[in-house]
């Protein structure tokens, strides 16, 4: 039973499962076959789409990680100095 009507979430929220996303596969491939996409695509990179040239490069390599850069300054504290316990 699916309990997540009584905490209030979503029953469409998060991934979909491995059915879905076959049953998707199945339906994308009966429209246009793997092959003409990659022709397409192939094309819109050699053109310089910069969309196009993104997307392949995300398949390809991954997306990028994001990194935060971060400066850190301390300051020695005496504690001692802070709090006068007479």
């Amino acid at each position: 039973m699916d309990r997540r009507k009584y905490n209030g979430g979503h029953s469409t929220a998060g991934r979909k499962t491995t059915k879905e996303k076959e049953k998707l596969i199945e339906r994308l491939d009966s429209v246009m076959h793997i092959d003409e996409v990659l022709e397409h695509l192939k094309e819109r990179v050699l053109q310089g789409d910069i969309r196009a040239i993104k997307l392949w490069l995300e398949y390809r390599y991954g997306r990028p990680n994001t990194t935060v850069a971060m400066e850190t300054t301390t300051t020695n504290i005496n504690f001692k100095e802070l709090i006068n316990w007479d």
